[in-house]
Formats: C-alpha cells, sequence, structure tokens
C-alpha cells in the first residue's frame, strides 16, 4: 500500500495460481467518500490455455468478484458491530 496524500492509498498486487497459467493482476484504491470510504478494485485474470482459456478466465473472475463481495460485506458487518 502507497499513501497518495488526503487519505488516498493505493497498491498494486498479482495472484498466481499455482499448477495452473492462470494469473491475476489488480490495483485497489482505499479512499473517502462521503461519512464513510470507497475501495475501488481493478482486476485483470489472464489464462494461457488456448481455446478454452477465456471461458477460464471468465469463470475465475467471476468467482473473485464473489469471495471480494463476501469479503467487503463480512469486513463491513464487522466493523459495524465493533462500533456498537
Amino acid at each position: 500500500w502507497t499513501a497518495k496524500g488526503d487519505n488516498i492509498y493505493d497498491c498494486e498486487f498479482s495472484v498466481k495460481v499455482s499448477g495452473l497459467p492462470v494469473e491475476m493482476i489488480g490495483h485497489m484504491v482505499v479512499q473517502p467518500d462521503g461519512d464513510g470510504s470507497a475501495n475501488v478494485i481493478k482486476l485483470t485474470v489472464s489464462c494461457g490455455i488456448p481455446f478454452i482459456g477465456k471461458i477460464a478466465e471468465q469463470f475465475i473472475a467471476g468467482d473473485s468478484e464473489k469471495s471480494m463481495q463476501a469479503e467487503h460485506i463480512w469486513i463491513k458487518e464487522f466493523l459495524n458491530s465493533s462500533a456498537e
């Protein structure tokens, strides 16, 4: 993570799937948004398997999005319960 000033932080990350020619590259920005904050995520998935690579990319991207949404909901609930 890198502080960019004005309470804005960003990071770049990459994930390689062990044993598969799949890679995810992403960029995240956490920044103020009204009374809270926003976490903006850009994720690119690539798969080097000929013919079925695009199908694998779509599956992995969809699964990753579901996981990130679940994590977001858990963090939000945790923070709300901690504030009580």
